[in-house]
């Protein structure tokens, strides 16, 4: 019994010490996935902490002393470790399943009651709680080809999940589209539980498998969103949607381009910029946006992640002809494994300034104007959609600053915007985990309250 306090009261405390961890380089960075999952596991992290606490604090009883002599003193140390990690992981989990966005002051004093009563005992009551409910099987239409590339005739391919039988669909349809690097991952990557729960609030989701450079550079990238966005009012009839109720959203990079697909609609001013050919004269206006830790300002995340993250990652592979370290080549076997959409080590090995010339098509030096071109930040104007925006305050990838003055600048326009910041939550917070995760059950609760909101819109 001592040796298994010993072996849980440690672990429970190294995983909660890792909320306060902030990654500040490529070495660092190799712990972002056990403290996701430790932001995940808070709730039950504290449990087995306390549960510890609590066996500790047993022991010391006259009774169980004087029956098993010696388990006090074994005892002590565990109970004390296990006491520190129930307090470190529940202050976390307090603490990133509590922020409130006020959605009256946004949409209106009446803004709840013109959500249908049905529609409203869907939602979740609280934040977070020990696990989100779960949703009937969705039904689940994989590889569905959205539109062919003119010249190269090339399929866009999106995963389209619909309510179950028996869901009352809300008309509204939510179009995601992955975090990326713009290099980087697919589609159907940690957001199945997502996607269900969305399904189980009556909406239509669009999983879209945008390209990614270097087959196509940011301009291309957004192109791919307007795409989705007339496919889904083209087809609205067939998946029950109501062709003015188009939600776009999705993480990290897929969250910046659909920032900037829905503030440059159209193809007039800037926005011919984003508009190609084939999307001339079509409908690319949506009724929301929605960032989950989405790039807001591209001079600024530059400077924050490439030296601290990406420069570095190109040191350990081995950049300027130096050898790769152990580390450097566990990370070059690990993505030349992956399939062709899940790595490139070549843009790795080249740094920050190999993705920013790919997705920009210059160097960094050379990028000028199109620093502010390819930030929603400076696209702000009032008459943008309804915008709702999840950012972590120790996200290593995307600074937070920037995306607080993105905020500001939106309210200042006079925009309707919404900001749900987390305190010591890294990037990726929602992915996989979300019917566990504090955070991720908390930017559930905003989500669906924006989107039966928009659903409910005239």
């Amino acid at each position: 019994m001592v040796t298994a306090a010993w072996v849980v009261s440690a672990l429970a405390l190294a995983l909660s010490g890792l909320h306060f961890y902030r990654v500040r380089s490529a070495a660092g960075f190799l712990l972002m996935v056990p403290k996701l999952i430790a932001g995940a596991l808070s709730l039950y992290i504290a449990l087995a902490g306390a549960a510890v606490a609590f066996v500790a604090s047993a022991a010391a009883l006259p009774a169980v002393e004087g029956a098993l002599p010696g388990l006090r003193a074994g005892l002590a140390v565990p109970g004390a470790l296990g006491a520190l990690a129930a307090w470190l992981s529940s202050l976390y989990a307090v603490r990133a399943g509590s922020p409130r966005a006020d959605f009256a002051e946004v949409f209106g004093p009446e803004w709840l009651e013109r959500i249908p009563a049905e529609t409203r005992r869907r939602l979740p009551r609280r934040g977070w709680n020990w696990l989100l409910p779960g949703s009937p099987p969705p039904v689940w239409h994989r590889d569905v080809t959205l539109w062919r590339l003119p010249d190269t005739d090339r399929p866009l391919l999106a995963d389209i999940w619909e309510p179950a039988e028996g869901v009352e669909r809300s008309g509204l349809a939510f179009l995601y589209f992955h975090g990326s690097a713009w290099h980087f991952l697919d589609k159907d990557f940690g957001t199945r539980a997502f996607f269900r729960h969305l399904t189980g609030q009556g909406h239509v989701v669009v999983d879209v498998a945008y390209r990614l450079c270097p087959e196509t550079d940011l301009f291309g990238m957004v192109a791919d969103v307007k795409r989705a966005v007339v496919w889904m009012k083209e087809n609205a009839d067939r998946y029950g949607v109501d062709p003015s109720r188009v939600v776009v959203g999705g993480g990290s990079a897929g969250a910046h381009i659909a920032l900037l697909a829905a503030y440059l609609a159209g193809d007039r001013g800037p926005a011919h910029r984003f508009t190609e050919p084939d999307l001339a004269g079509r409908d690319t206006s949506v009724a929301g946006v929605v960032s989950f830790y989405g790039p807001t300002d591209m001079r600024a995340c530059y400077e924050h992640t490439g030296a601290r993250i990406f420069n570095e990652t190109a040191r350990l592979l081995g950049a300027g002809g130096a050898p790769p370290g152990p580390a450097g080549r566990f990370l070059a076997r690990f993505l030349r494994a992956a399939p062709p959409r899940l790595g490139h080590v070549s843009v790795l090995a080249e740094g920050v300034s190999g993705i920013v010339r790919n997705a920009l098509g210059v160097a960094p030096e050379e990028a000028g104007e199109l620093w502010d071109l390819a930030s929603p930040t400076a696209h702000v104007r009032a008459d943008v959609p309804p915008t709702l925006i999840f950012q972590g305050d120790a996200d290593c990838l995307v600074p937070v600053e920037a995306t607080r003055e993105f905020y500001e600048r939106l309210r200042r326009a006079g925009a309707r915007a919404l900001y749900v910041e987390y305190p010591w939550t890294e990037h990726a917070f929602d992915l996989g985990v979300v019917r566990l995760s504090p955070p991720a059950q908390n930017a559930v609760y905003h989500l669906d309250r924006f989107l039966a909101f928009l659903a409910s819109s005239s």
